[in-house]
């Protein structure tokens, strides 16, 4: 995802990218990457926004199944090609050597996706997940055993529970 920078100018331009996931450094759960990147020059640096598409393979961590997510994520950044300062006081900036030629956004892709995950993933929001009995997903089936006795290392937690409800009855 490389834009040479004499391709760009004071106008706005539309730079558009299809490519697989390895090629910019993605686990392969991920699905080919579209980029649309609007990106204009002032002075020495370069203002881009844009979009991200892709389509990933995640395991649900309630139930463990397998599920496809769409993930569209917008962006903004500036690259500036000056000095770079000793504590950088903007977020969303790249920084490029003056003599760079081009400015490669395949690491800040990667980046942008890989935030873009969340860090816990559901197949949908009202996953039920798994038995504790038998392992069974809940989603899918109805267990005909019957429930489990409680845990008794709660006991205690349980009596407290009790006792705090009949003192404000």
């Amino acid at each position: 995802m490389e834009i040479l920078l004499s391709h760009i100018s004071h106008e706005e331009k539309l730079f558009e990218f299809d490519e697989r996931s390895a090629a910019i450094g993605l686990p392969e759960q991920f699905g080919r990457v579209t980029a649309s990147i609007y990106i204009y020059a002032l002075g020495q640096k370069y203002f881009a926004r844009g979009t991200l598409e892709v389509d990933v393979r995640l395991t649900c961590d309630i139930c463990l199944d397998e599920f496809e997510r769409h993930f569209k994520e917008h962006f903004e950044v500036v690259v500036d090609s000056g000095p770079v300062p000793e504590v950088p006081d903007e977020e969303e900036v790249l920084y490029i050597s003056p003599k760079t030629l081009s400015i490669d956004f395949s690491d800040f892709v990667r980046d942008q996706l890989l935030l873009a995950l969340p860090i816990q993933k559901r197949c949908r929001p009202d996953c039920k997940g798994l038995c504790p009995v038998c392992g069974a997903n809940l989603n899918r089936e109805t267990c005909s055993h019957e429930s489990s006795s409680p845990d008794p290392r709660w006991d205690k937690l349980r009596a407290l529970k009790m006792k705090i409800e009949n003192s404000e009855n």
